[in-house]
């Protein structure tokens, strides 16, 4: 997976310009933990090994890239559109209505490509087990908003998580559960779906809060680590999952990502949803991933001529006016054209 050489540049340049968060309930002086970001653990914790795949490695097996290679070249447009999908709970529908705004200028997106945020506040993973339950009638009305339909979704970012967990290795396991059931309800929700692409939940350590603090957070990218090995063991099965981008990072100790994670990057009231500049670096590290990716092709497809440009479509609740600020910066950082009075206005929103 090919990742955009300046990204972490735009994210350090991002956080410096963010206003700082003040010092509310977050635990800011939580600036690391010592835990090991999977793709960089080499042994094992909690008798969980490192490595983003099966053997500790970090590089796909061969037939599993090819499948997922040739899943991500046969996705096409139905009816003229290809559906990107997120579900999730709050932190996912944060980031991923930042990732929609900063599409909407992305020159390398596919016109056919339409980005839909699925994902929903306190739509835990719980909640999604139950193919008829009420977040899919959510994301139901979503797509029809978008204009799209339920044949038109080949794709799904998936970015789960459960409240108030209190051992880890139950947690795990749950958790592992819960996402194969929401993996196999959208295969059945959505004909044409071909891949699913998982991502953990960002650094927990300034929470306060026992929604999902250390080392809870960090113990989801295992939970998605067994999803992605279900996919190698039998890479032929549909929907093909993989890793989208990897977002842990211990605190102010840079990760996979190419960034770290500090205390402005949350919100402080709790220190566990993400702040403006938070939502940008997620966002950004969302559009390095689809951008240069070999497992999709189709988001940075060919145009189709006559073809308008899809909308994308983000609720307005749930981003809010942090959202805004931190993608409107992010924007200006990696398109390179916006003039410095122009940012200055952006920082006012």
């Amino acid at each position: 997976m090919r990742v955009i050489p300046t990204i972490g540049v735009v994210f350090a340049v991002a956080t410096a310009l963010a206003p700082a968060a003040p010092v509310g309930a977050a635990n800011c002086a939580r600036t690391t933990t010592g835990l090991v970001p999977i793709p960089d653990l080499r042994s094992s914790w909690n008798g969980y090994p490192g490595g983003l795949y099966p053997g500790g490695s970090d590089q796909p097996p061969r037939a599993y890239e090819q499948t997922g290679g040739d899943a991500g070249r046969r996705i096409q447009p139905v009816n003229g559109k290809i559906a990107l999908l997120s579900i999730g709970m709050s932190n996912a529908t944060q980031e991923f209505s930042a990732f929609v705004t900063m599409a909407r200028s992305d020159a390398a997106r596919s016109p056919a490509v339409t980005v839909v945020d699925g994902a929903q506040g306190g739509q835990s993973a719980d909640r999604w087990v139950d193919p008829g339950a009420q977040p899919w009638q959510v994301v139901e009305a979503r797509l029809q908003q978008a204009g799209a339909q339920d044949d038109q979704v080949r794709a799904i970012w998936l970015k789960e998580a459960d409240p108030g967990p209190t051992d880890v290795r139950a947690y795990v396991t749950t958790l592992t559960s819960e996402l194969r059931r929401i993996v196999l309800n959208a295969a059945a929700r959505y004909p044409n779906l071909r891949q699913v692409f998982v991502s953990p939940r960002t650094y927990g350590g300034y929470a306060t809060s026992p929604l999902n603090p250390e080392p809870f957070a960090y113990a989801t990218g295992f939970a998605d680590q067994a999803l992605v090995a279900d996919s190698v063991a039998d890479p032929t099965r549909r929907p093909w999952v993989g890793w989208g981008p990897y977002i842990w990072t211990d605190g102010t100790t840079a990760g996979p990502a190419g960034f770290s994670w500090t205390c402005a990057d949350v919100q402080p009231s709790d220190g566990t949803h993400p702040s403006a500049a938070g939502m940008a670096k997620v966002a950004g590290a969302l559009q390095a991933f689809f951008e240069g990716s070999e497992f999709t092709p189709w988001y940075r497809g060919a145009s189709i001529p006559g073809a308008p440009v899809p909308p994308l479509v983000a609720p307005a609740s749930d981003a809010g006016r942090w959202a805004k600020l931190g993608v409107g910066v992010a924007l200006a950082l990696i398109a390179g054209a916006a003039s410095f009075l122009l940012l200055r206005r952006v920082l006012r929103v």
